[in-house]
């Protein structure tokens, strides 16, 4: 009966000591994966100022409306594509064929970009590119605005017409895939005084230039704070496991994927 009760005795308490091995060795894996979230979660402020310049750069194509002397309004077109007389192409419907322009933005620092809208034009004349660099940008909720910029001098058509550029940060911003930018032009060589060029561009990140980047867990088409939320309401199973999550191609998807997707952000 002894030896039985020993047996028993020293059985259980090996039981006991593999379940406190095991609640231990959790609690220091939750541990873990509680202080990597927080440290994700801390670098938000750093990351949102870092990685505006790289939430606008892109290659956009889209529409331009142009209006000389006065403002847009609601009943302003858009550019139509003209033929070599100067008329109206159309297509099968008999609709206006909207001509497509396009906006290159890059990074030059975090918080600055290069803006350029290239073969910019009107009635039927390509007067060239408008390139502005240094261009200030901000966060406004999940937009990026433009900042105060100073108006840069052009010259168009060899010389023939002068003229100056800036963005007009009143209603210009990046929202996800989306542009929406005004440019302020002034023709300051028309006589007898200088005219105002309203030129409004809308269009949409080009994708096929800028395939789809694996980091980009939430498919807004940058990588940045929102896909390390995503990413962690993956690992807390408050969000559907996406294909791709796996971002060190260790087999499974926890707080070394969090890390790696922190180091993308940052260039490390």
């Amino acid at each position: 009966m002894s030896d039985s009760s020993e047996h028993s005795e020293s059985s259980e308490h090996s039981d006991s000591s593999a379940r406190r091995g095991t609640t231990q060795n959790c609690n220091i894996y939750m541990k873990r994966i509680l202080l990597s979230l927080f440290a994700a979660f801390a670098l938000v402020a750093t990351l949102s100022a870092q990685t505006l310049s790289q939430r606008a750069a892109g290659e956009y194509i889209g529409i331009l409306y142009v209006q000389i002397g006065s403002p847009l309004t609601e009943e302003s077109e858009a550019i139509f594509e003209v033929d070599e007389d100067n008329n109206t192409i159309t297509d099968e419907q008999g609709n206006p064929v909207l001509s497509k322009f396009t906006v290159k933005i890059e990074a030059q620092s975090d918080n600055t970009v290069k803006f350029g809208l290239y073969n910019f034009g009107f009635l039927g004349l390509n007067l060239g590119d408008i390139v502005l660099n240094d261009v200030p940008v901000e966060a406004n909720g999940d937009k990026v605005v433009f900042g105060k910029n100073d108006p840069v001098d052009f010259n168009f058509l060899d010389g023939m017409i002068l003229a100056t550029a800036k963005i007009n940060e009143t209603g210009s911003y990046i929202d996800g895939t989306d542009a929406n930018i005004d440019v302020d032009v002034m023709w300051t060589n028309s006589e007898p005084e200088a005219v105002p060029i309203y030129v409004r561009f809308i269009g949409k990140k080009d994708a096929s230039v800028e395939p789809k980047n694996s980091y980009d867990l939430n498919g807004d088409g940058t990588v940045n704070v929102g896909d390390v939320t995503t990413l962690v309401n993956m690992i807390l199973g408050k969000a559907p496991m996406a294909e791709g999550a796996d971002l060190n191609g260790d087999g499974s998807v926890n707080v070394g994927d969090v890390t790696t997707l922190v180091n993308h952000i940052l260039g490390k």
